[in-house]
């Protein structure tokens, strides 16, 4: 199912509309811009309407007189939480809600504030089992570390917002933590993010491109998710240089 949702979505319209076209679609919870730590290998599921419908037809999820599908008993019709602090939330909804109509799939956005967003998310007791889908956005940092972090069993209750527990990835984590040669693991780092890339805690959408402005005269600048300049990228201090 998560499968056919994620060929229902039209990240290119998203680009275009929500960033301007300042963004590329998104495949891996570790983005393109974090350089090597990447897993070039992953690639943004295609839009194809056609083919989710398909997908969703082979499950046995039928339509019904409504046009929306009926799966183990339960209407395919689902709140999505949209957290307001997000901006660029609502239009992407605008955007995906007519396209899963397409697939049989009645989705119903449900504007909540951060810190109700997650409660509502994490459940009672941190059980995430309070929610049908969400949508959000993180920001990597430089050291992939992080990120993979927060599908970890260990983030229940913090900084998970998937409800995501998986003891193999969890073995995943911990050795690449603990492994001292970083293009060892740099291996493992990318064989996490294909181990969720098809179990798909998330289906990622757009990473939206950093837009500065520096001088002409001045070169060497070393862009990240998050600018050429911030705390925690000291690049940029250390390599630039006036032409």
């Amino acid at each position: 199912m998560k499968s056919a949702f994620a060929h229902a979505i039209d990240r290119a319209q998203i680009i275009r509309v929500v960033f301007l076209g300042t963004g590329k679609p998104g495949d891996s919870i570790t983005p393109a811009p974090a350089g090597s730590w990447h897993n070039p290998s992953l690639k943004p599921e295609s839009f194809n309407l056609a083919l989710a419908n398909k997908m969703l037809d082979k499950l046995g999820y039928k339509k019904g007189s409504d046009g929306i599908r009926v799966a183990n008993g339960h209407k395919m019709s689902y709140d999505v939480i949209a957290p307001t602090s997000v901006s660029s939330i609502s239009r992407t909804f605008q955007i995906l809600q007519p396209d899963f109509k397409k697939i049989g799939v009645q989705l119903r956005q449900k504007a909540l504030d951060g810190t109700a967003a997650f409660d509502e998310m994490s459940g009672p007791n941190g059980s995430y089992q309070g929610f049908d889908l969400a949508m959000w956005d993180w920001t990597a940092l430089i050291d992939p570390d992080f990120m993979l972090s927060v599908v970890t069993c260990a983030q229940y209750g913090g900084w998970s917002d998937s409800g995501f527990c998986d003891k193999k990835y969890d073995r995943m984590y911990s050795q690449q933590q603990l492994t001292p040669d970083q293009g060892k693991r740099r291996v493992i780092v990318q064989k996490m993010q294909k181990y969720l890339y098809d179990r798909r805690p998330y289906i990622w959408l757009v990473n939206d491109d950093s837009v500065s402005a520096v001088s002409p005269k001045w070169t060497g600048f070393r862009n990240t998710p998050q600018g050429p300049f911030n705390e925690l990228n000291i690049a940029s201090l250390t390599s630039v240089r006036q032409k």
